[in-house]
Parts: structure tokens; sequence; C-alpha cells
């Protein structure tokens, strides 16, 4: 998502409701396209093995330690749903972005800097 939205009635159900079901039709889709490309569960623990050699600061080894480990941790669960169903939507959208993806979907990035 990109720009600036003005909505005076964020609290509105309807509001509300409309933006939630833009997204989930939004992370389906690109769980779809995921698959068709041909990646599976695997490629997901394999994209956090990735990152973590990619990153340098300890605390993103670490952060993708975690990952790998709740991975590991939940495979019979990971296995037992549909691919890609058990993982975080922000980890959906980094794969599919991602070189080791062959960036499926480009995603541009944005940091909230001074803040």
């Amino acid at each position: 998502m990109r720009g600036v939205v003005h909505i005076s009635d964020y609290n509105r159900d309807a509001v509300l409701q409309t933006i939630q079901d833009d997204i989930l039709s939004f992370e389906r889709k690109l769980r779809q396209l995921i698959l068709l490309n041909g990646y599976t569960n695997k490629d997901m623990r394999n994209f956090f093995l990735y990152r973590k050699a990619e990153v340098t600061k300890e605390k993103d080894k670490t952060f993708y330690d975690i990952k790998i480990q709740n991975y590991e941790r939940r495979l019979k669960e990971i296995e037992s749903l549909g691919e890609f169903q058990l993982f975080e939507f922000s980890d959906i959208l980094d794969f599919a972005g991602s070189r080791f993806s062959n960036t499926i979907h480009a995603i541009n990035r944005y940091t909230l800097s001074g803040f």
C-alpha cells in the first residue's frame, strides 16, 4: 500500500470490514502466486536461512534463528495445513519480494526514520 489515505470514519464497521477484506484477498492471492511459482513450505525455511546469512547484525541473526526454530517446532502443524498457511503475512510479503524467490511480487520497502 502506498500513498495517503484519509477516511474520517475508520471506526465504522463497514470501513474496517472493507479494509480487512481487501487485505485478506491480497494475502490469499499472494499465497496462490507463490504456489504457482513452485514454492513450498520448505522454501520458507530455506528463505529464513538465506535471510540469516544475509544480515549482519547479531539481533537480526537471532530474529531468523527464532523463525527457524519456530518452523521446526511447528513442522507437523505446518505440514497438516496447506502450503504457506501458518506463516506470518509479513514473512510471506518478504519472501515474495526477495531475490530468493526471484522477486515474484516486488514490494517497495519503506522505513520510518526519525520516530
